[in-house]
């Protein structure tokens, strides 16, 4: 499913992972998800193909971007007796950007796909992530804990 969590700017790398920690454990411990699974099933049950896409359309264009996280197996798995050296997926969203993070065999990577008429290189955008997740991930090296509340990181 698709759940809207709003992102603060302006808290620093580790304040807004903080925020966006806490927003997705309100969302996971609310009935959001499970009420707009059914709806969503009840709309594709009842409504035929033509309603329904309209209906997904405006549901989903109220998002400027969309980031989906894949946590995969954290070591190296096998299918039909050969290694799974990397997994791909692909979401086909009418949004300005999306962003897949997945996490596999202990990697993290990223996918981008950007409207061209808001960005025609999405390696720029990439470039970008790069580096701040590069500088996230340094910053939160000393920490042993992602708190509730800011000012009791433990170090």
């Amino acid at each position: 499913g698709m759940l809207n969590l709003g992102l603060p700017f302006g808290l620093g790398r580790v304040g807004t992972a903080r925020a966006a920690k806490e927003g997705m454990d309100a969302i996971k411990g609310s009935s959001q998800p499970l009420v707009e699974r059914c709806l969503l099933g009840m709309a594709t049950r009842r409504l035929p193909d033509g309603p329904y896409s309209r209906v997904s359309v405006l549901a989903f264009n109220k998002f400027t971007s969309l980031v989906s996280n894949v946590a995969l197996p954290a070591q190296r798995t096998s299918m039909a007796g050969a290694e799974v050296r990397d997994v791909s997926f692909y979401v086909n969203v009418q949004t300005g950007m999306y962003c897949g993070l997945k996490s596999y065999a202990g990697e993290v990577s990223c996918t981008f796909s950007v409207d061209p008429n808001l960005e025609p290189d999405p390696r720029r955008i990439a470039a970008a992530w790069e580096e701040e997740f590069d500088g996230l991930f340094s910053e939160l090296a000393g920490l042993q804990a992602m708190p509730a509340r800011p000012g009791r990181w433990e170090r």
